[in-house]
């Protein structure tokens, strides 16, 4: 009987608990709200995280532009250093001196006629790779190497010209031009043959100051032969050769070392 008992019982509760289960499956679950994520407003971080990784960004980017602009401004100085103006570029007689023509090398036509001792210089590469470099703060090398309205080659120059010339310049504080400076040996010839319609022509001395590196013909605009030669004489010197072209209002001068006007 107990056996019976105990078995009755145990269908019983199996009965129950699948009713219950039952009832449980069969009623409906309460409703839950969903609350839906609204997309935050432009301008507004997701997260205080995403805020964080945004600023970074945007500070590597700055950085960046930064890094790039610095690079770009040093580029811009070496650029504008290489490109500076020509005119700019000086070159001392030391320098010029690495362009010295041995005597023995010396091309016919291009000698010096006094013996002075002025190098006979090979322009031509200096002028080439600068054509407006100086040799004085107000004056290009070439200035003294052209004549026929062409640049030379080759150049003799007294370093002692130049420093007067520029020291003239200072004083009256306006341009000089020099209209000639070296003529070389051939050149002077055709100036005494009359080949060449410059000042000089038919007046040109056989043997002249110009073809040694000594002389310059200057022509100041504005101003007569008398001031200028007065001026350059104040400046010279005693001990030069100073002269003015008929007709003209340009004087020339030369350190020859002894005193001689005409």
């Amino acid at each position: 009987m107990k056996k019976n008992q105990k078995s009755l019982i145990a269908i019983f509760l199996g009965l129950a608990t699948a009713g219950i289960a039952d009832l449980v499956t069969s009623y409906p679950a309460p409703k839950q709200e969903t609350i839906k994520q609204r997309p935050p407003p432009e301008g507004v971080f997701e997260s205080e995280e995403a805020h964080v990784e945004t600023i970074k960004n945007t500070m590597g980017s700055v950085e960046y532009v930064v890094e790039e602009l610095i690079i770009r401004e040093k580029k811009e100085e070496v650029k504008s250093s290489r490109s500076t103006p020509r005119s700019q570029t000086y070159i001392s007689f030391e320098e010029l001196s690495k362009y010295r023509v041995p005597k023995n090398k010396v091309p016919k036509g291009w000698e010096d006629p006094f013996n002075a001792g002025n190098p006979l210089y090979h322009i031509a590469p200096i002028l080439q790779k600068t054509p407006d470099v100086r040799v004085a703060p107000n004056f290009k090398l070439k200035e003294f190497a052209i004549t026929g309205g062409e640049v030379l080659d080759y150049l003799r120059l007294n370093p002692e010209v130049v420093k007067k010339i520029q020291e003239l310049r200072n004083i009256l504080e306006t341009p000089i031009q020099v209209t000639s400076a070296y003529r070389p040996v051939w050149r002077q010839q055709e100036l005494v043959n009359g080949d060449d319609g410059e000042a000089t022509q038919g007046r040109a001395a056989k043997r002249s100051q110009h073809a040694t590196g000594n002389a310059v013909d200057l022509y100041v605009p504005g101003m007569s032969s008398t001031n200028l030669k007065q001026k350059i004489i104040e400046t010279f010197g005693e001990n030069t050769g100073i002269g003015v072209y008929t007709g003209t209002n340009i004087v020339h001068v030369d350190v020859r070392g002894h005193k001689s006007r005409w």
